[in-house]
């Protein structure tokens, strides 16, 4: 009669033990179950050292564990090898804009400001990057006439740039612009303008509550239907399949690795560890390798206006 194994009770024969064929298809269904069970379990550690990984580099923490995972959360570009020139990082988070960015400004309040002398704007803080092309504001009180204006640019607190140009006024109450020479602002940038070269009977329209000038800047950006983002490499000795997530917001996302696509598992709805609603990709390539490798992220915003990445990871097992 048949012994049976300690953890999963598999059929034990002794040579003179008859057999059924329903005994092999429990012991091999006892099997399948384990296995999988176990796969399950390696994919579900896997997933919570991805996360520990993230939320230590997030908190600025060092870990050692980095030989066998590839992950970024975008706090800088150190682990980018190279991106398309429309994607730009702002405040963790990879962007790829389809929509033109708005340049800044603020409304004209019923004040005024005599512009002899010097006049400067508000400080203003990139939200995306552009090029500033114009700033425009309006003028009472000028007449007809043309004046030779200095324009400074100030850029994250320095002088960047000044624009001598000639200003034709076209009588009162009129918007009037001032060229600037594409100054390119990335996300986080500051600046301001400050305007001179007006007389004592030319005003310009305020900020409601304070004496900086009201106008609006003109700017120019790169859009893009698609991009990709290709890491830093790490070198691994082997490893026999990989796992891999992605969390975004908007249009879709592919993973390979050196080139090779990674199987898409699933999509999910979630948030990221700093509570960003978001979808979440989970990717699996089970060929192995060895070697350096790099993880190729490509991104196409479909009918969505932007892509936002929050962070991906890739762990090899």
């Amino acid at each position: 009669m048949a012994d049976f194994t300690q953890n999963y009770g598999l059929h034990q024969w002794e040579p003179t033990d008859p057999f059924l064929r329903e005994d092999f298809n429990q012991d091999f269904s006892t099997i399948d179950t384990a296995l999988g069970r176990a796969e399950r379990s390696t994919e579900a550690n896997a997933y919570n050292v991805y996360n520990l990984m993230l939320q230590n580099y997030y908190e600025s923490k060092y870990t050692g564990y980095k030989k066998a995972l590839v992950f970024d959360g975008f706090t800088d570009e150190s682990g980018i090898a190279e991106k398309s020139e429309a994607l730009y990082l702002y405040e963790g988070k990879l962007f790829l804009p389809g929509l033109p960015a708005e340049g800044p400004g603020t409304p004209y309040s019923s004040d005024y400001i005599q512009m002899q002398g010097t006049c400067s704007t508000l400080t203003y803080t990139a939200q995306a990057r552009y090029q500033l092309t114009r700033f425009t504001w309006k003028m009472i009180g000028a007449g007809e006439n043309t004046w030779s204006v200095t324009a400074v640019l100030y850029h994250n607190g320095l002088q960047e740039r000044t624009i001598n140009q000639d200003v034709r006024i076209y009588g009162s109450f009129r918007e009037v612009s001032i060229d600037l020479p594409s100054v390119q602002m990335e996300p986080g940038d500051t600046f301001y303008l400050t305007i001179s070269g007006f007389s004592s009977n030319c005003s310009g329209y305020t900020v409601e509550g304070s004496g900086h000038l009201a106008g609006y800047f003109s700017v120019s950006s790169l859009t893009a239907e698609t991009g990709t983002l290709t890491s830093q490499s790490i070198s691994l000795e082997t490893y026999d399949w990989a796992l891999g997530w992605v969390r975004y917001r908007g249009g879709s996302i592919s993973c390979l690795l050196n080139g090779v696509k990674m199987d898409l598992v699933e999509t999910t709805e979630t948030v990221d560890l700093q509570g960003n609603a978001c979808t979440q990709a989970a990717f699996r390539l089970e060929d192995g390798g060895s070697g350096p490798v790099a993880v190729t992220l490509t991104l196409d915003r479909g009918e969505d206006d932007t892509i936002i990445i929050y962070d991906y990871g890739i762990i090899f097992l």
